[in-house]
């Protein structure tokens, strides 16, 4: 697995004064590459296709400032949006898959 970053807006609604909270996020996370089928062989009938995965995401800095533990709140909020796999395409693109 390799680590990458990626850096986004996102949008939050609140119950607040405010419609919503625009936060700049940066995240790393691991990728795994996928792997084609396998043919039939010797020892194995054929092994299906794996895809390519993002995982282990963690929160890096928001609005350019490195977390720290009081900003749980906000990282469990925004771990809740990536872990709608909304990002997962463009996360993908900072890897070339």
């Amino acid at each position: 697995m390799t680590r990458h970053t990626f850096t986004t807006c996102l949008s939050f609604g609140t119950d607040g004064e405010a419609d919503f909270c625009e936060l700049d996020v940066t995240v790393s996370f691991g990728f795994t590459p996928g792997r084609d089928a396998t043919p039939p062989a010797y020892d194995h009938g054929g092994l299906p296709a794996d895809p390519p995965e993002i995982g282990d995401i963690e929160v890096e800095a928001i609005d350019g400032r490195p977390v720290t533990a009081g900003d749980w709140e906000a990282i469990d909020a925004i771990l809740d949006q990536f872990a709608t796999g909304d990002f997962d395409g463009a996360m993908m693109d900072v890897v070339g898959a």
